[in-house]
C-alpha cells in the first residue's frame, strides 16, 4: 500500500511540477521546451501507471530514470524542484522490493531428500 502511494505522491508532484515549470518560462517572456515538457509528462505518466498497477517495479524505474534526466537537464533553474518525486518514487521502489512480512506456505521437502 505505501507503494502506491508513493508512486501516487511522486505523480502529483510531477504535476504541480509542470504546472510551476510552464509558469515560470511563461513569464520570463518564453516558450517551454517542447522536450523538456515530453520527458517530464512521460515520468509522471510513469509514476501514474505505477500507482495502479500490480507489479510498478518497471514502471517506477522508468519514471526515475526519466524524472532524473529532467533534474539534470534543468539543474542550474528548476530541476531541482523534481527531487521530492524522484525520492518518492525511489523510496516506493525500494520499499516495493522488500519481502513480504507475512508468512508463506510451508516448503515442502523434495522426493528422496528426506532422512532415513
Amino acid at each position: 500500500m505505501i507503494p502506491r502511494v508513493l508512486a501516487t505522491a511522486a505523480a502529483l508532484w510531477g504535476v504541480g511540477f509542470l504546472l510551476v515549470y510552464v509558469a515560470v518560462v511563461r513569464g520570463q517572456g518564453s516558450q517551454p521546451a517542447q522536450w523538456f515538457l515530453a520527458l517530464t509528462v512521460l515520468a509522471v505518466l510513469a509514476w501514474a501507471v505505477a500507482a495502479v498497477r500490480q507489479a510498478p517495479r518497471v514502471w517506477l524505474l522508468l519514471g526515475l530514470v526519466l524524472g532524473a534526466c529532467c533534474t539534470l537537464a534543468g539543474l542550474l533553474s528548476i530541476g531541482l524542484l523534481l527531487v521530492p518525486a524522484l525520492a518518492a518514487a525511489a523510496l516506493a521502489l525500494a520499499l516495493g522490493r522488500r519481502p513480504s512480512a507475512e508468512p508463506g506456505p510451508p516448503l515442502r521437502a523434495a522426493a528422496g531428500s528426506g532422512r532415513r
